[in-house]
């Protein structure tokens, strides 16, 4: 197992508030998914951060999202989760702060990253979502957040 998976299964292990968790999502699926009008698709290799992402969406907007097992066509042989979500889009992507008014948000609103507690929680979601992380104990110690918009990268 990689010091990535490592991290992240500790990462998904700590508990938060609910704006801690709004703030986490927010990152995730900002940074981790592909939205259209009707749903909201996300992927990743890792069964503990799909319970993670399944578990906050059910107990903040009480929807289910579905979850399929896709072949990964990379030369990576770990298996992909797919999540789908179809139910309240636009009610979970305007508390997210990812859509007001039918358009998109550049930047995270204030009242998604407004603590320390909370631009934490982003954070987090960003780095499951899209980031990597090589053991400190190795020489070419450092942390990457693979961010393909500008906008998000400087905020």
């Amino acid at each position: 197992m990689s010091f990535t998976v490592t991290i992240k299964e500790e990462i998904v292990k700590i508990e938060s508030t609910e704006s801690e968790l709004i703030a986490e999502l927010s990152g995730y699926i900002r940074n981790n998914s592909i939205i259209s009008k009707d749903k909201i698709t996300m992927t990743t290799e890792n069964n503990f951060i799909v319970e993670r992402i399944i578990n906050s969406i059910k107990d903040i907007f009480d929807v289910i999202p579905k979850v399929n097992e896709i072949e990964n066509l990379n030369f990576s042989k770990n298996t992909l989760y797919q999540i789908t979500i179809k139910d309240e889009v636009v009610k979970i992507l305007k508390t997210l702060g990812i859509k007001e008014d039918n358009k998109y948000l550049d930047t995270v609103p204030n009242y998604i990253v407004g603590a320390n507690e909370e631009i934490r929680g982003y954070l987090r979601g960003v780095f499951l979502g899209k980031g990597s992380i090589n053991d400190p104990k190795k020489s070419r110690y450092h942390m990457e957040l693979l961010i393909d918009k500008p906008e998000e990268s400087v905020f």
